[in-house]
C-alpha cells in the first residue's frame, strides 16, 4: 500500500529460508537420530503452509512445487496431494539425498526417495486430466496503463479521456473478432455497474437533483458493447445497498458494502451475475488482523497510507461466467481470480471445482499500476 513497507516485507519474506535453515540446523542437533528423510520436508513444507497460508492472511509465491509445472510427471502430483503436497515430495526427495551423501544413512535415503518416486507414479494414472485438446477460444485483453496513485486521485477529466481512450482500444481490439474483451481489475471510471446502484442513481437525478452524468460511464459501457457485439468483462467496484437521500446539508449516499468484483456485460446489458473478490490482499485491500479494530487501522493507514481507504467486504463464492468458443462452439467456463488471489491453490481449486467438467479458463484480472 506504500512504498514505506516495501524493505521490511521484503526482508521478513526471505527470512522464511533463514528460518528453515536456522529450525533444521536446532532438530538435527538436538534429535540427531531423525532421517534428514522427515526433518526436511516437514519443516520445509510447514514452513511454506505457514507463510503460504496464515502469515499475513498468506503469500503463497516462490513455492518449491512451482518450478515443476512444465515438468513431465511430477506436477501431476498436485491433483491428489496439491500444490504443498508436490513441495513435501520434492523437499523428501532432498532429504533423502541428504542422508546418503552426509548422515551415511543409505537404507533411510532410499526408503525416502522411493517413497516419494512411488508417490509420483501413482499419480500418474489416477491424476484428474483430459489430453484432449479442448475448444479453441480467442480472448482480447486491454491493458490500460492506468498509474495506481493516478486512479485513487481520478479526476472527472482524467476518468473522460481515459475511457475514451479505453473505448479506442476496445474497439481496436474487437476488430480481431475475438470471443472475449477483458479490461484490467477496477478499471471501470464510474461509480456503479449493478442494476439496482443504477436505479437508484438515476432515482437521485430525477428526483432529488443529483447530476444527471452520474450514470454516464455506465452508459457509454454499455453503448460499447452493444456497438462490438463481443462479450465484455470488466473489473469495478461492485456497491450493494446503495441509498442516495438529501438533507439541510445536501446529498448524501449510503451503502451496505463495496466489492472488488468481475462483470460481463453482453447485449448491451450489464449481467446480474459477478464474482466479488473472495480472498483480499493484504495491505492492498485489508489490514491483515488489525482490521477488526477500526481505529487501529486508522492510525495504521494515517502513518503509511493517508487518503487510501479499506472498506472492501470479502465475496462469498465463486462465480462460474459462461464464454461460448467461437461462433458455433461449446461453451466454456470462465473463472476469475482477481489480482493475488491467483496466487492462491485453494482459491483457484475451489472455482475449477466449481465449473465442474466443463472446459475452463481461468483470467485473473489484475492491476500492475500498483507496482508503478
Amino acid at each position: 500500500m506504500a512504498s514505506l513497507g516495501y524493505v521490511p516485507m521484503a526482508m521478513i519474506l526471505s527470512a522464511f529460508t533463514g528460518l528453515f535453515i536456522w529450525l533444521g540446523a536446532r532438530i538435527v542437533r538436538r534429535f540427531p537420530g531423525i532421517p534428514l528423510t522427515l526433518v526436511i520436508p516437514i519443516l520445509w513444507t510447514g514452513i511454506e503452509v505457514f507463510r503460504g497460508e496464515i502469515f499475513f492472511t498468506g503469500y503463497p509465491w516462490l513455492l518449491l512445487a512451482h518450478p515443476l509445472i512444465d515438468a513431465p510427471v511430477l506436477p501431476l502430483a498436485a491433483g491428489l496431494v496439491g500444490t504443498y503436497g508436490v513441495s513435501f515430495l520434492i523437499a523428501a526427495l532432498c532429504g533423502a539425498a541428504a542422508d546418503v551423501a552426509w548422515q551415511s544413512r543409505p537404507i533411510t535415503g532410499f526408503v525416502g526417495a522411493s517413497a516419494a518416486v512411488a508417490t509420483f507414479l501413482i499419480a500418474w494414472p489416477l491424476a484428474p486430466r483430459d489430453n484432449s485438446p479442448g475448444p479453441r477460444i480467442r480472448i482480447a485483453v486491454v491493458q490500460t496503463n492506468i498509474p495506481q496513485d493516478n486512479k485513487n486521485a481520478w479526476t472527472v477529466q482524467q476518468r473522460f479521456d481515459d475511457f475514451q481512450r479505453f473505448e479506442t482500444l476496445t474497439r481496436q481490439a474487437a476488430a480481431g473478432s475475438p470471443d472475449l474483451i477483458v479490461w484490467p481489475e477496477s478499471m471501470f471510471p464510474g461509480s456503479a455497474l449493478d442494476a439496482p446502484a443504477v436505479a437508484e442513481q438515476r432515482a437521485a437525478a430525477s428526483k432529488l437533483g443529483a447530476d444527471p452524468s452520474i450514470t454516464l460511464f455506465h452508459d457509454r459501457l454499455c453503448a460499447l458493447q452493444a456497438e462490438i457485439g463481443i462479450p465484455l468483462m470488466v473489473g469495478a467496484i461492485a456497491v450493494e445497498g446503495l441509498r442516495i437521500f438529501r438533507d439541510e446539508s445536501g446529498l448524501h449516499a449510503r451503502y451496505d458494502s463495496l466489492y472488488n468484483s468481475a462483470y460481463v456485460l453482453r447485449d448491451g446489458v450489464v449481467q446480474a451475475e459477478r464474482y466479488d473478490k473472495i480472498d483480499l490482499t493484504p495491505f492492498g485491500e485489508v489490514m491483515p488482523y488489525i482490521q477488526h479494530w477500526p481505529w487501529l487501522q486508522r492510525q495504521m493507514m494515517a502513518i503509511a497510507a493517508g487518503g487510501l481507504t479499506f472498506d472492501l467486504s470479502p465475496g462469498k463464492r465463486p462465480v462460474v461466467f459462461q464464454l461460448r468458443a467461437g461462433a458455433d462452439g461449446p461453451m466454456v467456463a470462465v473463472l476469475t481470480p482477481i489480482c493475488f488471489e491467483a496466487t492462491k491453490p485453494a482459491i483457484c481449486r475451489r472455482m475449477v471445482r466449481a465449473a465442474g467438467s466443463a472446459p475452463r479458463v481461468l483470467v485473473n484480472l489484475t492491476n500492475d499500476g500498483w507496482f508503478g
